[in-house]
């Protein structure tokens, strides 16, 4: 939205403790309870758009000086109905239209009126996501150049990576899990468990940089998931979509096990490395850098980035990281194809057999705790994944990023 309320929008985003004091809503104008979506709302306001946001269903805003869909729509209904307006629009108003008749010209109805009238109507959602305003593409980091690379590797009938294809031996999934990781990792430039002596020099943490080389690790994804011979069997459409669906989960998986292996488990460190071996610390950044990508404060930009590499007190061992991996996968919610449903029960059954066979091997009689870490692991996996949807599109509606640092079209 360009108009006013995007400049609403866009003013005073500061965190939230004393936000709601005094202040009022930017929606509806009665006291603010605190920051929502980096906008000052109340309670119910604030409810009402995250709902919205979870059904995918389209809103929008009243102050587009007749240029928004919803008086787009109004001013057809207008042509046809004379002498008739709107009702008074909410601020942030449903796709969905009411019209009725000015209340100075209110007459007993006629059959004939009724006919001209527009009744009120109720729509349902779409099946897909409705598209707001597009996010232009970041200044040298045109991720879309890598998608025919993803999707030829996709279409794969063998593993990418010919230690797999062409192993002597039966590899078990796990196995293959592990071969295919440790190939991935051996394709960047620099290696995971440096020695502890090593000094990591800290630099700054710049969200260019970080969606830059998450862009580069995304054919490491294709080529990984070409190592399960279930998803090989797919058809492309359902491959494409499982992609779609899993590489923020690969991606966030790897940098919290690399760091980890590097840096150790403290849950109070919040440096973070990437994909190319840098050490960054989370709490800093370059505010030049922010300002052209973002309206939001640095707090409220790295409380996104920590939810999307996100810190586990745990001593993850590698067999269970590769288990979180393959269970990250298998739990990747879809909807549609019978066929992926069933080839994920199979998957987490072969799972949980070999990581039981683990166990044992080593010795291990309750092995319960070690479960809830994975499960939680997993879980904290697909609530970042959730949030990230949710910054998307409010970050379309309500205009607060000013390039796409999320790559949206990979996005499902």
């Amino acid at each position: 939205m360009q108009s006013d309320y995007s400049s609403i929008c866009k003013s005073e985003v500061q965190p939230s403790s004393s936000d709601g004091d005094g202040a009022e809503c930017r929606i509806c104008r009665m006291p603010a309870h605190g920051l929502h979506f980096g906008l000052l709302t109340c309670g119910a306001c604030a409810a009402f758009f995250r709902r919205s946001v979870a059904c995918r269903l389209q809103y929008t805003c009243r102050l587009e000086n007749g240029m928004c869909e919803l008086n787009k729509t109004v001013q057809l209904n207008r042509d046809k109905i004379k002498n008739s307006s709107r009702t008074t629009l909410p601020a942030v108003a449903a796709v969905s239209v009411i019209t009725s008749p000015p209340a100075e010209s209110v007459t007993p109805r006629s059959e004939e009126q009724d006919c001209n009238v527009a009744s009120v109507s109720y729509e349902k959602p779409n099946d897909k996501p409705t598209r707001a305003t597009e996010l232009p593409i970041l200044p040298e980091f045109d991720y879309r150049q890598e998608l025919p690379i993803i999707k030829e590797t996709l279409k794969m009938e063998m593993p990418y990576y010919a230690s797999i294809a062409l192993s002597p031996i039966y590899l078990t999934g796990l196995q293959r899990i592990q071969l295919a990781y440790r190939a991935c990792l051996a394709e960047r430039p620099c290696p995971l468990r440096r020695p502890p002596s090593e000094d990591f020099p800290v630099q700054r943490f710049l969200v260019t940089d970080f969606a830059k080389q998450s862009r580069q690790d995304l054919k490491l994804v294709a080529r990984f998931l070409t190592t399960i011979d279930s998803f090989r069997r797919l058809s492309f459409e359902n491959k494409w979509l499982i992609f779609k669906r899993f590489w923020t989960n690969f991606l966030m998986c790897d940098r919290f096990y690399d760091t980890m292996c590097t840096l150790g488990n403290d849950m109070n460190d919040k440096r973070v490395v990437l994909p190319d071996g840098t050490v960054v610390d989370m709490q800093r950044g370059r505010a030049e850098e922010l300002k052209e990508i973002t309206d939001y404060s640095h707090e409220d930009l790295i409380r996104y980035v920590e939810n999307n590499v996100f810190f586990v007190d745990t001593g993850l061992v590698e067999t269970e990281f590769y288990v979180s991996l393959e269970a990250a996968l298998a739990s990747t919610k879809l909807e549609i194809a019978k066929e992926i449903r069933e080839l994920s029960e199979r998957e987490k059954k072969s799972l949980a057999d070999e990581l039981h066979l683990y166990y044992m091997s080593k010795c291990v009689s309750n092995y319960a705790w070690r479960l809830c870490m994975i499960l939680h692991i997993v879980g904290s996996v697909q609530k970042a994944a959730a949030h990230k949807k949710e910054v998307i599109t409010l970050a379309k509606v309500f205009d607060t990023y000013k390039y796409d640092v999320f790559m949206t079209e990979l996005i499902e």
